[in-house]
């Protein structure tokens, strides 16, 4: 053997005897080539350390992710307790006409969840197109379906939806009377 031209071999083992089938390569290697040492690693270890940098970039996403996620959170819940504040009187003047809490909710909902919506619409082509093509660089690939990005919208309304209807049931459980005499 010739260790400038074959610097590597490929064998296919039996999982059953792998320890007798890995003596017997390293004496016909030390058969056919003493000077140079057999240096071995699985498939499963090369193909271990070749996706540890796709692991990595998993994690830091994940995080990301949730940190994204905790600060839209309280963003949404800034933007909704300021809308709150300033809508007080309106609120007052719709609970003294006879609408319930349920019909201020709703129609505050309205509002934000048709933002989310637009938001959903323009962001999802666009990480789509994104995912399409960091997902090009691999071999193998999965399709993308509509399914994370409906999720993730259907998600995104439902959390809106809780605080929104949080800072709405306070300020519309708030007496009507209190709002109105300050003018």
């Amino acid at each position: 053997m010739y260790p400038q031209v074959a610097l590597k071999v490929a064998v296919k083992l039996k999982t059953s005897g792998i320890k007798s089938s890995l003596a017997y390569i390293n004496t016909v290697w030390n058969k056919l080539s003493p000077r140079y040492p057999i240096d071995y690693k699985f498939m499963d270890e090369s193909y271990g350390a070749m996706y540890k940098n796709e692991e990595k970039l998993s994690g830091l996403l994940w995080i990301f992710t949730i940190m994204a996620f905790v600060v839209g959170c309280m963003g949404l819940l800034g933007l909704a307790a300021f809308n709150a504040e300033q809508k007080v009187k309106e609120i007052g003047i719709r609970k003294v006409l006879g609408s319930s809490v349920n019909g201020i909710i709703i129609l505050f909902m309205k509002e934000f969840l048709s933002v989310i919506l637009i938001a959903g619409i323009v962001a999802c082509p666009v990480a789509w197109f994104i995912m399409k093509t960091w997902l090009n660089d691999y071999a193998y690939r999965i399709n993308i379906t509509a399914i994370p990005f409906i999720t993730a919208i259907i998600l995104l309304g439902f959390v809106t939806a809780v605080l929104i209807a949080t800072q709405t049931i306070r300020t519309a459980l708030a007496n009507p009377v209190k709002s109105l005499r300050t003018e």
